[in-house]
């Protein structure tokens, strides 16, 4: 059975006797809220996603959520395709920009009466900067991230075609019909954990008492879920 945003948040209304139009946004903020905690708690298998991009050439970095359409929760592995329809490439590391300033830094310091000073002076391609002139040498090229964007280092001259392999955030629920594999799989979770945050905000008589036990147990069936959707065998027909 696939539920919506609307039928968790009847089924909350029902628990706390009260109207719709009285309760009706709080139960909407309540359960977007468990939803995040979930993700933040759990990477879940079915927010693993594939997507091919396209870096353009001489670009600085790209806003990475609207290329994945998407927000990265974070990121598996990369690799850099020799075409867009290529199912797989070659290994691309991701980096923090930090990173790869500290490791330049070092580099140069240690570079006085080294071979790689004579390598350096060979390259003498003028549309190519002494950042990333010395760069390719002392490294090959990797991802690096800031925030929400997404670089390419060294910059390149062409088009570059990725492969991402990440983990989104699913986006908020908004509409009545709005649904996603958290509700579709561990709605009695989300309705128990929505209660349990929803009593701060209740009168005591309107509580629902939610245990400590019942809620570690309603969170240890969604990890099982969760860890059996690879290893469940086909079902036969």
């Amino acid at each position: 059975m696939s539920y919506t945003f609307k039928d968790v948040t009847d089924s909350l209304l029902d628990h706390i006797c009260r109207p719709e139009l009285e309760m009706l946004a709080t139960c909407q903020r309540e359960v977007n809220a468990v939803l995040l905690w979930m993700q933040r708690k759990h990477k879940f298998q079915f927010s693993e996603r594939l997507v091919t991009i396209t870096y353009p050439a001489n670009a600085l970095f790209i806003d990475i959520p609207t290329a994945c359409e998407g927000r990265p929760r974070d990121y598996i592995n990369a690799q850099v395709l020799s075409e867009p329809t290529a199912v797989s490439g070659k290994a691309l590391q991701i980096r923090r920009y930090s990173e790869i300033i500290t490791r330049k830094d070092k580099l140069q310091r240690g570079r006085v009466d080294s071979p790689w000073e004579t390598e350096s002076q060979q390259i003498t391609d003028p549309s190519i900067s002494t950042y990333d002139r010395d760069m390719r040498i002392y490294a090959e090229s990797c991802l690096f991230l800031s925030g929400q964007r997404l670089g390419y280092f060294a910059r390149p001259q062409s088009d570059r075609h990725i492969l991402l392999n990440l983990h989104i955030w699913l986006p908020n629920l908004v509409e009545d019909t709005d649904t996603n594999f958290l509700l579709e799989n561990c709605f009695d979770f989300v309705v128990l954990k929505s209660l349990r945050r929803l009593n701060i905000v209740l009168k005591e008589e309107a509580r629902t008492m939610i245990t400590d036990a019942e809620l570690q147990e309603g969170w240890d069936s969604c990890l099982q879920w969760d860890s059996e959707v690879l290893s469940t065998p086909p079902q036969q027909i």
